[in-house]
């Protein structure tokens, strides 16, 4: 006979047990960089972040965040909405300086052109602050 401690420790096993199998892991995202130097010495690039699609919202739309509205006249959770967003665009940006630090495309920094962030992905487009030198058209030669 099993002690009233014994079956509460299996039970418990079994519950996280069952609850960690039905979690699958989430797919890493892909990530690209590329390059592109104009004949006229400028430096572009543009670096993407690509979700892979989860199956729980494979074929459907987007996601609608939001809710019953506030007695302000909002949605409740709209300030949240804009603190993730810039959350996202923040850690993007991290990411290029990280990336543009070790490959040295930028030596001076970079001006961003262009940034976008949705459901598949995010990416940032950007200029060198400096023009191209004869090694950089070595090291980064341009896509044929």
């Amino acid at each position: 006979m099993l002690r009233p401690l014994t079956n509460l420790s299996l039970a418990l096993a079994v519950a996280l047990g069952s609850a960690c199998a039905s979690k699958q892991p989430r797919p890493e995202p892909t990530t690209f960089f590329s390059t592109s130097i104009t004949e006229d010495g400028g430096k572009f690039f543009v670096y993407r972040v690509e979700l892979p699609e989860r199956e729980e919202r494979a074929g459907r739309g987007g996601t609608r965040q939001g809710g019953d509205r506030g007695r302000r006249g909002g949605p409740p959770g709209q300030q949240q909405g804009r603190d993730a967003v810039q959350r996202d665009d923040d850690a993007l940006k991290q990411q290029v300086d990280r990336l543009i630090a070790e490959n040295r495309f930028c030596r001076d920094g970079y001006f961003v052109l262009d940034q976008y962030s949705g459901a598949g992905g995010k990416s940032l487009r950007g200029e060198c602050r400096e023009g191209a030198s004869p090694e950089d058209r070595i090291r980064f030669p341009n896509p044929v």
